[in-house]
């Protein structure tokens, strides 16, 4: 698992591996809401599509919002079919001191 620490108000990015070109897209659910918030930047700039793909990355901003700790867990899915399991998953703990 991925982890990331911030301080209170602090951003950070996180760039996952998209296959949009397949018809999926990163969602996420975060466990604790008054720790981080996370939003998909959704027209922000990403390089290239990935050698061997059509696909562009897709990228997230998380902010620290107060001292603690939370997961964020995204799971790569298509749109059109919420109830099938996802293609790939990442989590990612945040650690706010």
């Amino acid at each position: 698992m991925k982890e990331v620490t911030l301080t209170p108000g602090e951003i950070t990015r996180i760039t996952l591996p998209g296959l949009g070109s397949a018809g999926y897209q990163w969602f996420f659910e975060i466990e604790n809401k008054a720790i981080a918030s996370v939003a998909k930047l959704e027209g922000e700039a990403v390089d290239s599509p990935r050698p061997g793909t059509s696909s562009r990355d897709e990228l997230f901003q998380v902010t620290a919002l107060a001292a603690g700790q939370t997961t964020i867990h995204f799971a790569q899915k298509r749109a059109f079919a919420p109830n099938a399991a996802p293609n790939a998953t990442q989590d990612v703990k945040v650690v706010v001191g």
